[in-house]
């Protein structure tokens, strides 16, 4: 099953692409154009539930029923950040327009606001 996918898509070089999060874990890229499969990010413990673009198209944020996002550079699979906050899931992320922060929701009642450099949270 995937419980999240986020209706925004991003177009990069020829094709578009769209994000899924899913219940085995994994954060899957797929190439609408092609129907393919183009990365699988791994890295969580639990299910996800949220997952988004970064606004340059060069990042994927993620957020699981583990209490963590993600920030995932998708050429080379790679988890650049854990952020670690949310006392239950995390239900809902998205980037700020300039790239340098995280929003996210959960579970546990909290919107936070957090600093990509710093790794905290501002509120």
């Amino acid at each position: 099953p995937i419980p999240c996918v986020p209706w925004q898509s991003q177009t990069s070089g020829q094709y578009q692409r769209r994000v899924l999060g899913s219940y085995d874990n994994t954060v899957k890229l797929w190439n609408i154009g092609s129907g393919d499969c183009s990365r699988t990010l791994k890295g969580h413990r639990f299910d996800l539930l949220a997952c988004a673009f970064t606004p340059d198209g060069l990042s994927v944020i993620s957020g699981s029923v583990d209490h963590t996002l993600k920030l995932w550079n998708i050429d080379s699979s790679k988890c650049l950040l854990t952020l670690k906050g949310h006392k239950q899931s995390v239900t809902t992320c998205a980037a700020t327009c300039d790239g340098k922060g995280i929003v996210s929701g959960s579970d546990d009642k909290t919107l936070r606001f957090w600093d990509i450099e710093s790794h905290k949270t501002l509120a």
